[in-house]
């Protein structure tokens, strides 16, 4: 194999796996989109029973936090307090993005004008977060920064000179968060609630965005994938242009 053909396989390669990249993820939050635009908006406020909330079933939830909650804590970044907070790279240093927490990671509750309360946990599934409130940005050369353990990529752009933002984004105590998912009840008559996706906006406004996000990502592995289809076409040019120029050559030797 020639140094060309090898660097047009890598290269082709990597335009694959990224344009599959893509379009997983398209897939993912197109699935996403069309469960959360059947669902229903409700108020907690405005909830007189509880038994007005349908179980099992994917809904929005606007609700405030419980302000006596147990779960509070001190932020990471700032001495502001929190029932829940996470730190991402901020790339463009904006909230209106989208990124993904671990299972088994929220446990606070929310509560209405009438004193019910409801348990938000995602014991058993992965959750998407929008737009939450931002704690505070610091940069990887920040003491701040200690706690975080940089990955292979952004340790790469470290050394390379490049600077790395980190935001600690967060739920405060009485705060108004929209949950959508599904209300559970166990055996003994507990509510909890068991979100898909937790935003700082409405569900309207985070459907518009997540529609936009997914048209951005379809173009993206377009490009990607004409990209990968343009260097097989080179490729194959190559080869039979090559392969023309040897017979032809060979054709003159023989006479």
């Amino acid at each position: 194999m020639s140094i060309v053909s090898g660097l047009i396989l890598a290269g082709s390669t990597f335009l694959f796996i990224r344009g599959f990249i893509y379009y997983q993820r398209e897939k993912l939050f197109r699935s996403l989109f069309e469960d959360l635009e059947k669902g229903e908006d409700f108020d907690f406020d405005y909830i007189q029973n509880l038994t007005d909330l349908p179980l099992g079933k994917l809904i929005a939830l606007c609700a405030q936090t419980d302000n006596d909650d147990d779960s509070k804590k001190t932020a990471k970044f700032k001495q502001n307090t929190v029932l829940f907070s996470s730190i991402v790279e901020d790339k463009e240093n904006q909230q209106d993005k989208i990124w993904k927490i671990n299972e088994g990671v929220l446990n606070f509750r929310v509560r209405n004008m009438l004193g019910q309360t409801i348990e938000i946990n995602n014991k058993k599934n992965e959750v998407f977060l929008f737009n939450l409130k931002k704690i505070e940005t610091v940069d990887q050369f920040d003491k701040k920064a200690m706690i975080i353990q940089l990955n292979p990529v952004q340790r790469l752009k470290s050394l390379m000179g490049q600077k790395i933002l980190f935001t600690e984004y967060g739920i405060e105590p009485e705060s108004h968060t929209v949950f959508m998912g599904k209300l559970n009840k166990d055996l003994k008559g507990n509510l909890s609630f068991e979100p898909k996706v937790i935003s700082g906006e409405n569900r309207s406004l985070f459907l518009k965005y997540l529609d936009e996000h997914i048209v951005s990502i379809n173009t993206k592995g377009k490009k990607t994938f004409y990209l990968f289809f343009g260097l097989l076409a080179i490729e194959t040019s190559r080869k039979f242009l090559w392969r023309y120029y040897n017979n032809q050559k060979k054709m003159e030797q023989m006479k």
